[in-house]
């Protein structure tokens, strides 16, 4: 099995003009998206962890979920002049912690990305467990670091094109496809005797 790792001549770019130099570029896909785990939310467990706010602070409504980011935000009341919006952190189990020791809340308020009530944690829907295990049969140093990203090839004349998604494991990048279950796989050449 090869791995289709993704140049100017796997691309077909390289009997375009010659003088038409392609620049790569990469952007983090956000191609998983999130759904609503079996694990509820548990915020019993915030008050204790948000001392440092004074008073007896309390997430008022549901946490408001950022699948830009991946991260958890609380619209916290009770607290001692410090009532407001803070990041917060979702354990495995779905007991909510505040994160980190913050002196005040976000002074924008809830980002603009974090629209989503969640009353259930958030797991991703994509996999990459067979990317990483093709790309270790292979031989590629560093598979667990693998992640996915969008590719584009923008010209000269600022003409770009799509090159759809990859797989990037530190400067290389490899050829891949999101299953309908949202895995992502590693496209790959098959060559038989």
């Amino acid at each position: 099995i090869d791995l289709k790792q993704i140049n100017s001549q796997t691309l077909g770019l390289d009997t375009l003009n010659v003088q038409q130099k392609y620049k790569v570029s990469d952007t983090a896909a956000t191609v998983t998206g999130y759904t609503d785990s079996a694990t509820a939310i548990d915020k019993s467990t915030f008050a204790a962890s948000a001392t440092t706010l004074g008073g007896t602070p309390a997430i008022t409504g549901d946490l408001k979920f950022d699948d830009t980011t991946g991260k958890y935000y609380a619209d916290v009341s009770g607290t001692t002049a410090k009532d407001g919006v803070y990041e917060v952190t979702v354990a495995a189990d779905g007991k909510v912690t505040l994160t980190g020791t913050p002196t005040g809340p976000i002074t924008a308020g809830f980002p603009s990305t974090a629209t989503k009530d969640v009353k259930q944690t958030q797991q991703e829907n994509a996999d990459l467990t067979e990317a990483k295990a093709a790309l270790t049969a292979a031989g590629v140093a560093a598979a667990g670091t693998a992640s996915v990203v969008k590719m584009s090839y923008t010209d000269n004349n600022g003409k770009t094109i799509d090159g759809g998604l990859a797989v990037k494991v530190g400067d290389d990048y490899y050829s891949a496809t999101q299953n309908k279950d949202g895995s992502i796989s590693i496209n790959t050449t098959k060559y038989t005797a």
